[in-house]
């Protein structure tokens, strides 16, 4: 691995900011990818090490998402679902130089409201905590996704209200002094239905915070048992939030750990129903939080891209993204 000067590891971090911010400059009011490999996959810190073999994925992707527990980890002790993919190992393979010198913005997805934390005061210095080690690396965080705050305040006992509030505040205090911040949400769908969710958004915005984009986490099972019109609410939630300026996503995911093939098929599935009924959306997430049978979140590997007979998480987002612009596999 290359290793970068000494002068240049320690460039002010204004200079940094500025020089990843315009490395970045993609327009965040356009069509993007978020990549964010599972917690514990095996071959995450190749994506750094070895750019080559995610080429087309890695130019595809606009926000690689990291998460929390992975960058405020410094030993596997700290997070034993995290294996390898801890902030030391990261600091190492220079994940964040490398991703900001690729022209890919950071996010990490950070919890808000939580059983452990039921108020910004709470968990607002952890998500502060794992932006400032980024920045230590002289590298800049520009995405907060904020983690399924209204579900979080079912198990704080809190309403609808009070948890706007808190997460209002969280929102607030996270750009403080980081006017680039955007904090954005995500949701579940259809443990809250579309007007609930709508509802939620509403309320968020008559508490001083809108959300810089809103990311939908579809839980597929649940709506094929109850019954959900998914593609009717899914335009119905594009077209309300759009209209209000928020930039809306979908979560291309799957709970089928049972190998990277499985897997794969799945979520090809999941990015079909998602086109036929709105198209490619305007932020189209592809994350993982997969168990494999072992119990560890590993599902699927990330590399490489460009072998047919290997299910890859860049594959899939390679192959996803081109059905979802009306393509088809290679």
């Amino acid at each position: 691995m290359r290793m970068r000067s000494r002068r240049s590891r320690l460039r002010p971090f204004g200079l940094a900011l500025a020089l990843a911010l315009a490395a970045c400059g993609r327009a965040a009011t356009g069509r993007q990818v978020w990549f964010g490999p599972d917690m514990g996959s095996p071959d995450m810190i190749e994506l750094f090490t070895q750019p080559q073999r995610w080429r087309a994925a890695r130019q595809a992707t606009y926000v690689f998402k990291f998460y929390e527990q992975q960058l405020l980890a410094d030993t596997a002790a700290d997070c034993r679902d995290c294996g390898r993919n801890i902030y030391p190992e990261m600091a190492r393979a220079e994940a964040f130089t490398r991703l900001n010198a690729w022209g890919v913005r950071i996010g990490i997805e950070v919890g808000v409201i939580k059983s452990w934390g039921c108020a910004a005061s709470a968990t607002l210095p952890l998500a502060m905590e794992a932006v400032r080690r980024v920045e230590t690396r002289r590298a800049v965080v520009t995405e907060l996704a904020m983690d399924e705050p209204l579900l979080g305040a079912e198990s704080c006992q809190l309403s609808l209200d009070e948890a706007a509030r808190h997460a209002a505040v969280f929102a607030r205090d996270a750009r403080a002094g980081r006017p680039h911040l955007r904090v954005g949400d995500t949701e579940p769908y259809p443990y809250f239905s579309a007007p609930t969710l709508l509802t939620w958004v509403s309320t968020l915005r008559q508490n001083g915070f809108t959300p810089a984009f809103f990311h939908l986490d579809v839980d597929r099972a649940y709506a094929g048992r109850i019954g959900a019109d998914v593609a009717s609410d899914l335009a119905l939630l594009r077209a309300s939030l759009e209209g209000q300026g928020i930039p809306f996503g979908v979560i291309f995911w799957s709970d089928v750990g049972a190998s990277d093939e499985a897997y794969f098929t799945d979520v090809m599935a999941w990015v079909e129903t998602v086109r036929m009924a709105i198209g490619e959306p305007t932020h189209s997430i592809f994350q993982s939080w997969a168990v494999a049978p072992d119990g560890r979140l590993t599902v699927p590997a990330n590399l490489p891209e460009a072998d047919p007979a290997s299910h890859t998480h860049t594959r899939l987002l390679d192959e996803g993204l081109a059905a979802l612009r009306g393509g088809t596999r290679r």
